[in-house]
């Protein structure tokens, strides 16, 4: 990209970092690589609070602050903070950011000077804010799309009004039809898209990815996450066991009900272990599976800082990608599994459509239907059993990931789709 092209870009996003998770990440770390390739990058945001619903006591009290992170300025507004539970709660949480973060915005446009702003969706009511600003202050917006919504509330049960389910439409159609373009994280997510009359020029594949040097493999080999490693190992027991390590969301969405059966399945081998890292709506639900089934090869653990998330990676002998087998799901990817990919740990999938696509191409794991338990323990015994087997496909992960969806690759698709606009 020429200096000539250099633009002026604005994120809106209800997730960033300190929180951890998927969203904050990918933003964060396309930010930073905008930034570097020389463009001017700004964030506007709202104070952290999920997923405990909790805001800091430093950012309490106040509508807008601002911020410097990786030389990035960072603008943070209000939000009505609620925990990651309860479908009307995330609701009003959605609703409070989209108006606040219009509001901030109108407050520091003339500072900004936005040449184009990337709206995060979901939460879809974003799409009320990047329609005003387009609409009042005249600046152009790209609708970053990681999961489509109303399809994926109504798939799952969590919309059933017909009314509402009407208006959520009519409002993901006015984002589109507003925006200079509509980013996509899957080619699941562009079909989806471009089925709903989207003009195919205006819709781009521009996926999640990784930072290779973060999460190394190579710092791994030199001893660099030795001393977090030991920590987990202390403190879960973990030593000399083949551990089956998922991190992330604990929802609905992931299906790790299932996991747990497999856990139980797994009860008379000694040497395989459980570690589920994360939380959410289910978590509670999971924990209380476990103590009824009285297992003991399965430990949970909260979220926990980002920096120690190789270190984690690298106990694992198989890490577990699962989603339930929902339409809208059959086109996702999920961000962790190019972490996992990255660290050359082999993928334990349990899902269906265009993840496990990728996972066969890459030759880097081995996937079962969700719910398939006799599969699901069949393709764990090969992982665990199998060390020369399990170590090739660690290594033909890292390969793909490293060539198709490093940060690097990823931000020079974004900057050719800026360049276009």
């Amino acid at each position: 990209m020429s200096d000539t092209a250099k633009k002026r870009i604005l994120f809106i996003t209800p997730y960033y970092p300190p929180e951890i998770g998927a969203p904050q990440s990918r933003i964060s770390e396309l930010a930073k690589k905008l930034k570097d390739r020389g463009h001017e990058v700004f964030i506007l945001c709202a104070v952290p609070n999920y997923p405990s619903g909790v805001i800091p006591k430093e950012y309490r009290g106040k509508f807008l602050i601002k911020q410097k992170i990786n030389g990035i300025p960072v603008y943070r507004t209000y939000i009505f903070a609620a925990p990651n539970k309860g479908f009307l709660k995330r609701l009003l949480t959605h609703l409070s950011f989209a108006a606040a973060s219009f509001l901030a915005f109108a407050k520091i446009r003339r500072e900004i000077n936005a040449e184009i702003s990337i709206v995060e969706s979901p939460p879809l009511f974003m799409a009320f804010t990047a329609i005003a600003m387009k609409l009042i202050f005249g600046v152009p917006y790209i609708f970053n799309v990681s999961d489509v919504w109303p399809d994926s509330a109504v798939e799952l049960g969590m919309l059933k009004n017909k009314f509402l389910i009407k208006c959520a439409s009519f409002l993901e159609a006015a984002a589109y039809k507003f925006s200079a373009g509509v980013a996509c994280v899957t080619r699941g997510i562009v079909d989806n898209i471009r089925r709903k009359n989207v003009e195919f020029r205006r819709v781009h594949f521009l996926p999640n990815g990784v930072d290779c040097s973060f999460f190394s493999h190579e710092k791994l080999a030199s001893g660099g996450y030795d001393a977090d490693i030991s920590e987990f190992q202390a403190k879960f027991g973990l030593k000399d066991k083949f551990i089956v390590l998922y991190s992330g969301t604990i929802g609905i969405s992931q299906n790790l009900g299932f996991l747990i059966d497999i856990a139980e399945k797994s009860a008379d081998k000694e040497k395989i272990h459980f570690l589920i890292v994360g939380d959410g709506a289910e978590r509670e639900k999971l924990e209380e599976k476990v103590r009824s089934l009285g297992l003991k090869n399965v430990s949970f653990e909260r979220l926990i800082p980002k920096a120690k998330m190789p270190a984690l990676i690298s106990l694992a002998g198989a890490c577990v990608v699962s989603l339930l087998d929902i339409a809208v799901f059959r086109g996702a990817l999920p961000s962790k599994m190019y972490e996992y990919m990255a660290m050359k740990k082999p993928i334990l999938m349990f899902a269906a459509g265009e993840c496990v696509e990728l996972i066969e191409k890459a030759r880097a794991g081995l996937a079962s239907y969700p719910g398939d338990t006799a599969a699901a323990l069949k393709n764990l015994a090969a992982l665990a059993e199998d060390n020369k087997a399990s170590a090739e496909m660690g290594e033909n992960a890292f390969k793909f990931v490293s060539e198709n969806f490093s940060r690097d690759v990823i931000c020079s698709k974004w900057e050719k789709t800026l360049e276009k606009l």
